[in-house]
């Protein structure tokens, strides 16, 4: 529950999330907001909230993916646009949210995560301290570059899509019906976008837990052992993965 504390490796840890900060904490001296601003609808709102808990000195840490090197590393088409993601951050980017949120950027820079072996994740971190006086928008520099790189994402995204279509035509006329593997976002894309939004798919199958029990285009989503378990003709059905 927010508020409530825990004891973490010899760490004195309270529970909340970023709009529901417990308020006995007192004031802090740094806040760290990885991969967090990515997801959040009101950017100002969030910091200025933020900033009522930090001392005149304090500091701050953000870290966001990189925009700017999404089409570099593509493992899916348009993974980057999800219902997740509804920011997308260079750095410049980055420095003008730190200004109008009340902080002073300092260094910043890029980086490469492993979201998994052999995918890496581009990200971006900047530093900053908390202003001592309002900034005035005065101080905001267009980004000139980032709607380029997006637009390279995307055309990236939609040569991998193609592709894929190709793949799925060819294994959907061989079957009258399939069994889809997953349901994650990618999977969303393309049922919208492919030939698999005309297949006539008889169950989805997904791991996920929060996912099993309900039902996507009307069509039931399984946990991977009930489709086992179910026999012909469910279990005898060609499958489309999609990871």
């Amino acid at each position: 529950m927010c508020g409530s504390r825990e004891r973490i490796v010899g760490v004195h840890a309270a529970i909340g999330s970023l709009s529901h900060i417990p308020l006995d904490l007192g004031t802090i001296d740094c806040v760290i907001l990885s991969h967090v601003l990515e997801h959040v609808r009101d950017l100002r709102e969030a910091l200025g909230y933020v900033r009522q808990f930090l001392r005149p000195q304090a500091s701050i840490y953000v870290e966001t993916p990189d925009a700017t090197r999404y089409a570099d590393y593509v493992f899916a088409p348009l993974q980057d646009f999800n219902t997740e993601h509804i920011n997308h951050f260079s750095l410049q980017c980055m420095e003008n949210l730190l200004v109008m949120g009340g902080f002073r950027p300092a260094n910043g820079g890029s980086k490469l995560l492993q979201s998994a072996p052999g995918m890496p994740y581009p990200a971006l971190f900047m530093f900053g301290a908390l202003a001592k006086e309002p900034v005035t928008s005065c101080g905001l520099r267009k980004d000139e570059h980032l709607r380029g790189s997006l637009l390279r994402y995307i055309a990236e995204s939609r040569r991998i899509m193609e592709e894929m279509n190709v793949l799925l035509q060819k294994a959907l006329t061989r079957a009258d019906e399939v069994v889809v593997w997953g349901t994650g976002q990618l999977a969303m894309k393309l049922l919208v976008e492919t030939c698999l939004a005309n297949a006539k798919i008889v169950a989805f199958v997904d791991g996920n837990p929060i996912n099993q029990g309900r039902s996507l285009k009307g069509v039931p989503i399984l946990p991977p052992d009930q489709l086992k378990s179910s026999g012909p003709p469910l279990s005898s059905h060609p499958f489309c993965i999609i990871r």
